[in-house]
């Protein structure tokens, strides 16, 4: 018998070949090339697939595959009608895994289950399965390029129901799953929980599904397609993207979670953390005003980005040559540069009023009084309270009197007096914007 030993302890019924301890399924690409021609190998492979399926055991844990063919014309071939098993790939080594029913009657199935897996492609179409468990397997393609046009045409339906406990949460962030394609077009009734990929082009088109998870995961390019709605929530906390793109209509029923996610594309990032913004806008639970402040400061300060990118690619247009656009995009630049001193650093675009009144305690009661009475130019002024006071009488605009400032200190007063009625004015927009919208 074959020595490879599956997960559950039991051992591999097929014979090995001549010269080796492993079956046909098991034998390793370059150990049964070097025991036969490859076109042989491949042959042998088939037929092992071939008896498998007609045992009606789609258990291929551990396999050795060039290709792994799943079609209604195979299954009526060995006159299987439906498939009540789950499909197992784990730890199996696939350059092409093929999984195609026909228009009129989708191909069926439980589960694909592809743990620690080596596929090179996987093309799925016209199927509908409960589950796909990839984690953590290296999967480099699905559904790629050249298959659009059978993408297209296809009736996908996947559903992965509550895959992963609280207590396994650990084990997705330190998951190590690889994906160069995915592309889920045309499902229907699917909860998408993928987290922890890395290197990843996702594009969700033209689908209904329940829930999209792709938390702590690498994405290189993420497509909301047309006509995708999603009954509850997007989330892709911790996750890092690169650009991507969203193609309108769609329809979230839940809320978009993008919490510490960087995407690099600021273009992305204001159309994501804007609509972000609006479905938490459009919220009634009082807990999600926070992350209406969060994902609305997040747009800005990725529009402001934007905006230094779009002037300083409309001047290299011109081969830096046109002096009128190098005028308007170091105009921008500077502009963005003052919008982050006074509107970023202080209040965070409005929703931070714990931070403004910090930098204001700071600079009123440390700041200023100190470099009164290191400069001593505030006659009158002999002790750090007396400072503190002179300071707020300052910052306030009170102005009792009782100090005069003299030399560098008229100086000092005066630019504290403007940082003071600054502050309040940004103290006051603060506030009315937090009660706006929390009402």
């Amino acid at each position: 018998m074959c020595d490879y030993i599956y997960s559950d302890g039991s051992k591999c019924q097929e014979a090995p070949l001549e010269g080796s301890r492993y079956c046909a399924l098991h034998i390793s690409f370059e150990e049964g090339e070097k025991l036969v021609w490859r076109e042989k190998l491949e042959e042998l492979k088939l037929s092992a697939v071939a008896r498998k399926l007609q045992a009606g055991d789609f258990n291929f844990e551990g396999a050795y595959l060039y290709t792994f063919p799943l079609t209604w014309e195979v299954l009526e071939e060995f006159g299987i009608k439906e498939i009540e098993d789950n499909i197992i790939l784990s730890n199996a080594n696939v350059l092409e895994v093929i999984i195609r029913g026909r228009e009129d009657k989708p191909l069926k199935f439980k589960d694909l289950l592809i743990y620690n897996a080596n596929i090179q492609e996987l093309y799925i179409t016209n199927s509908q399965f409960h589950g796909i468990y990839s984690i953590p397997s290296t999967v480099y393609g699905i559904l790629s390029k050249k298959t659009n046009d059978l993408v297209e045409d296809s009736n996908v339906s996947i559903v992965d129901p509550n895959l992963f406990k609280i207590e396994e949460l650990q084990t997705l962030l330190d998951s190590n799953c690889y994906v160069g394609k995915l592309y889920i077009i045309l499902c229907e009734g699917s909860t998408l929980w993928l987290n922890g990929l890395k290197s990843l082009t996702i594009v969700l088109s033209e689908s209904n599904v329940t829930d999209i998870w792709f938390n702590s995961s690498m994405i290189t390019e993420l497509v909301l397609g047309k006509n995708l709605s999603v009954s509850n929530d997007i989330n892709l906390k911790f996750s890092a993207i690169k650009t991507g793109k969203l193609i309108p209509p769609i329809k979230i029923g839940g809320r978009l979670y993008l919490n510490y996610t960087n995407i690099h594309s600021n273009r992305f990032a204001v159309e994501m953390f804007n609509l972000a913004k609006r479905l938490f806008k459009e919220s009634s639970r009082p807990e999600d005003l926070d992350n209406l402040e969060y994902h609305f400061y997040r747009e800005m300060v990725a529009r402001r980005k934007w905006k230094v990118e779009l002037a300083k690619e409309d001047w290299k247009i011109t081969n830096k040559k046109s002096f009128k656009k190098l005028f308007r995009f170091l105009l921008v630049k500077f502009g963005g540069i003052l919008e982050w001193i006074f509107l970023d650093v202080p209040i965070k675009y409005g929703t931070s009023w714990k931070r403004l009144l910090s930098i204001w305690f700071s600079l009123v009661l440390i700041i200023f009084p100190i470099l009164y009475l290191l400069t001593g130019t505030v006659p009158g002024i002999k002790s750090y309270w007396q400072a503190i006071y002179f300071s707020i009488v300052t910052a306030t605009t009170l102005g009792y009197g009782d100090f005069h400032p003299e030399g560098l200190g008229t100086f000092l007063a005066s630019l504290e007096a403007i940082f003071g009625t600054f502050m309040w004015a940004l103290l006051i927009t603060t506030l009315g914007r937090k009660y706006l919208n929390s009402s």
